[in-house]
């Protein structure tokens, strides 16, 4: 019986992890490109690190998910998940973390979302 050690699976996260990055990097430059216009390269590499660390810290890991939050971040304001009313939904460990995105996209109020812009 084939067994895969720890250190192999270490290995096999990271390759996949660095994929991921490289497709939402792709993603966000390709659909989103005229918010990084003036971003260098390694600009553009932080903010991925940065918003990657906030949405897994509020447990987010499905990749439509993670892609909804970095979209938020560029197209209503950076630190929209600071907003009470929408860390709060984040926070919320009594919610699967796939519904906590599903809700603060279709259940957070449009003056939250009004007050947000341009912040």
């Amino acid at each position: 019986m084939l067994q895969i050690r720890k250190e192999q699976w270490d290995v096999f996260a990271e390759i996949e992890e660095k994929k991921f990055r490289g497709r939402l990097k792709a993603r966000l430059t390709g659909k989103y490109g005229e918010y990084f216009d003036e971003a260098g390269l390694e600009q553009i590499d932080r903010f991925i690190e940065e918003g990657l660390g906030r949405a897994r810290d509020y447990g987010l890991k499905d990749s439509k998910d993670i892609l909804a939050f970095f979209v938020l971040m560029l197209t209503v304001s950076e630190s929209f998940d600071s907003h009470e009313a929408i860390k709060s939904v984040l926070s919320d460990q009594t919610l699967p973390a796939t519904r906590r995105m599903e809700k603060v996209l279709y259940e957070t109020p449009s003056e939250v979302w009004d007050g947000l812009k341009g912040r």
